[in-house]
Parts: structure tokens; C-alpha cells; sequence
């Protein structure tokens, strides 16, 4: 992997440099002191292009949300990582929202965690690009036109993939989430709408069961209170209307949907998971889910206890019980058996007997 790190401390540098060679031979890491240094480096790029970049947040010639918003807005094919000094998390959450893929605090023994938060922060940007080949269809209820306008002309340009309606009021967004084709995957939400503002516009979809979509609030500076005020009625995420938070924008709503996405799908599982259980619990039938092995079983019906008359408990936790209670002359016949699902494909039968122990 070929690392671009963004750090003026000498020191850092060196004991990165030594951490990433001793985790893998084969990384190759060039050190830029300052952002022009930086920038210099990625238009030479004269071995090949960079895979990913640390960045410390606090260089010479700027800070490094900086750098990951001009490398977002340049589209280069980079995954980032910003480092950070210890209590600068809330820098680093604003560098995620810029469109970092991850952050690394400089405390204790983070130089040990420094390869696989790289590797992890490289899987998370293809993944990014990925999804991006998705339209996101986003509702904006916004009163400024001038607003909506620059939003529009910036995700057109920086994310075409997020596909933006507007609505000028509170009412106007209840009204168009209750019609036919809302379908949206993110509602966003300047908090000073006219008539409905944002708290009571979700107020209002929880009444009427239409908070169907995360909803992210966008809030003039100074208004966070009223953000965290919307989060715990539902929000998902907010955004300030601070200098440069169009760069923001799009990594925040793609970043609220697919948590949006994760949570549906956690709740599908346990949903599904709770369904099994019931009906394990409800039928007579045996049944265990092993390994191909046979002997590491990782479930066994309550119906066991019933029909073998043995403990679940045992079944679970030994091996050797996985032949106990086979009829002896037919414990070679299933032996064999299992030996041949270890190898094979598809459904294998077998029929044998089993002695109770009473």
C-alpha cells in the first residue's frame, strides 16, 4: 500500500514509519510536513497514485479537514485516515462528516492500531464507492431559495448519485412524505421553516407514521441545542450551517442512510432470529446446526432432551457426545457418514438408531 503521511512532528512520522514496516514489509510510506507539501506530492505522485492518506488535524499551514475536503471535492481516488491529539474526537467526527473514512486518536499504544484502522478505513472507501453507484433520493425542506440553490449546484457537481426535491415549508414536507411516490431515503431539514419547524415536523410523521427515512436537521451556527433537541426525538444526525458545510453535506446524508440501512437490517435478524427461536421452542422434532465436522454443534433443539433424553447442555459442549446414544452397530455406518458431508455438497441422508437411556 502506498501511504501518503501528512505530519509535521518529525518523531510521529518515524515511529509510524517503523509501526506500518513492521506490520508489512511491502507498505511505502512518503512524509509530507505541511498541506502545500502534501498537495505537492499528490500531483507528482511519480511512483503511482497514493492508496490511502493519514493526516494529522493540526498542521503548519492549516488543519487537516482541510486537506480531506480538497481531496473529496478533487474526486482523487484516496482512502483517508485523520489522526488526532487526545480530546480532539469532536475535530475528528467533523472530519468524517467532510469525508474521512476513519480517525486514530495519538494516545497510548494507537501506533498498534494504526495498520488495521488503515486497512479498515481502505475497505470503507470502496465500499463508499460502491455504493455511490446507487441514486439516494433526498426530500429538502428548505426556505431559502439561495440555499437550496448552492445545495443543489454542489451535490450536482461533488455527488450527482444524491438526487435532490425541495419543499419550502414544514407543512409542504408532511404533505409530500403522506402522498403517493414519497419513497425517500433521507429527509433533511433546516430547522427555521416557515409554519411547522423541524422538531414539529417529526413530530407530526411520528403522529401520522410517516418517519419512514432518517431525518438529518440542518441548523444556522449557534442553533446545536436545538439539533441535540431533535436527535432525542428522532433525528438522526444534524449539520451547522458553518463555513464550508457543504462539504460536509453529502457524507453526512449518505453516512445517515446507511446507518439507516444497518439498523433495518440488525432488526431483520433479530426479528428473524426471535421467529427461530419460537419455533425450535414449539415443535418436537430434533434438529442441530454443527459443523461439518459433526461434533461442534452450535445448536440443538429443546426437543432433544425429549426424544433423546439426553441434555441439550451436554450435546452442545462435548464432542463425544455426538455418538452418544447411537445403537453400537451403527455407529461405524454414521461415522463414515459424516466423514462424507465433511467433504460433500448438497443434502446427504442417512438413517440410524438410537437407545434412551432409561
Amino acid at each position: 500500500m502506498r501511504i501518503l503521511y501528512v505530519e509535521d512532528n518529525s518523531l510521529d512520522a518515524e515511529l509510524a514509519r517503523r509501526e506500518l514496516a513492521r506490520a508489512d514489509s511491502a507498505h511505502a510510506i512518503v512524509v509530507a510536513t505541511s498541506l502545500k507539501e502534501a498537495w505537492t506530492r499528490l500531483e507528482e505522485a511519480a511512483a503511482g497514485p497514493f492508496d490511502l492518506a493519514l493526516v494529522d488535524l493540526d498542521l503548519p499551514d492549516g488543519s487537516g479537514i482541510e486537506f480531506v475536503i480538497g481531496v473529496r471535492a478533487r474526486e482523487l481516488p484516496l482512502a483517508l485516515v485523520v489522526l488526532t491529539g487526545s480530546g480532539d474526537e469532536r475535530s475528528a467526527v467533523a472530519a468524517l462528516k467532510a469525508g474521512a473514512d476513519d480517525y486514530l486518536v495519538k494516545r497510548d499504544d494507537y501506533l498498534r492500531q494504526l495498520a488495521p484502522v488503515m486497512e479498515s478505513a481502505r475497505a470503507a472507501y470502496h465500499a463508499g464507492l460502491a455504493r455511490r453507484t446507487r441514486p439516494l433520493r433526498v426530500l429538502y425542506a428548505e426556505h431559502s431559495a439561495a440555499d437550496v440553490d448552492i445545495s443543489r449546484r454542489h451535490l450536482a457537481r461533488h455527488a450527482p448519485h444524491i438526487l435532490l426535491d425541495t419543499v419550502s415549508s414544514g407543512d409542504a414536507a408532511v404533505e409530500r412524505l403522506g402522498g403517493p411516490g414519497a419513497g425517500y431515503d433521507v429527509l433533511l431539514l433546516d430547522y427555521r421553516l416557515h409554519g411547522l419547524n423541524a422538531i414539529e415536523v417529526i413530530g407530526q410523521l411520528r403522529e401520522r407514521g410517516l418517519m419512514k427515512q432518517p431525518v438529518v436537521i440542518v441548523t444556522g451556527q449557534g442553533d446545536e441545542g436545538v439539533a441535540v433537541e431533535a436527535l432525542r426525538l428522532g433525528a438522526s444526525d444534524y449539520l451547522v450551517k458553518r463555513p464550508g458545510y457543504l462539504h460536509e453535506l453529502a457524507a453526512t446524508i449518505e453516512n445517515t442512510h446507511h446507518r439507516a440501512l444497518l439498523w433495518r437490517e440488525q432488526e431483520a435478524l433479530r426479528a428473524s432470529e426471535e421467529r427461530f427461536r419460537q419455533l425450535a421452542e414449539n415443535i418436537d422434532e430434533v434438529f442441530w446446526i454443527s459443523l461439518p465436522d459433526g461434533a461442534t454443534v452450535l445448536y440443538v433443539s429443546p426437543a432433544y432432551e425429549k426424544v433423546w433424553g439426553r441434555s441439550c447442555t451436554k450435546r452442545l459442549e462435548s464432542k463425544a457426545e455426538r455418538e452418544d446414544g447411537i445403537v453400537p452397530d451403527d455407529k461405524a455406518r454414521v461415522r463414515a457418514w459424516w466423514h462424507e458431508v465433511a467433504r460433500a455438497d448438497g443434502v446427504l441422508q442417512i438413517e440410524y438408531r438410537i437407545v434412551r437411556p432409561d
